[in-house]
């Protein structure tokens, strides 16, 4: 059986970096790109997949049970909140 988490940070990994805030239970793959990291918020439960690209000049809101499907840009310059149990793909 292969392990579905093994090209995501681990929580070691994650609580190491500057984020803002982060929940528990995430999961970011290695490939994601974090520009601004110490504006981005982070709620419990969320997996991001790669080569997302999360630009955070200001403000960055991921709410809880949220998922970001691989090759989705995000900026946010003004701000940016994704609310809780919401999904985002790139089509």
């Amino acid at each position: 059986m292969t392990n579905y988490r093994a090209d995501y940070l681990t929580p070691e990994a994650l609580a190491s970096m500057p984020f803002k805030s982060l929940g528990h239970d995430v999961m970011i793959h290695e490939r994601v790109t974090l520009v601004g990291i110490e504006n981005i918020s982070i709620g419990s439960h969320v997996r991001i997949d790669p080569e997302v690209i999360l630009l955070a000049t200001g403000p960055l809101i991921i709410g809880c049970y949220t998922h970001i499907a691989a090759g989705v840009f995000i900026g946010a310059k003004a701000g940016f909140e994704m609310k809780n149990f919401a999904n985002i793909a790139k089509k």
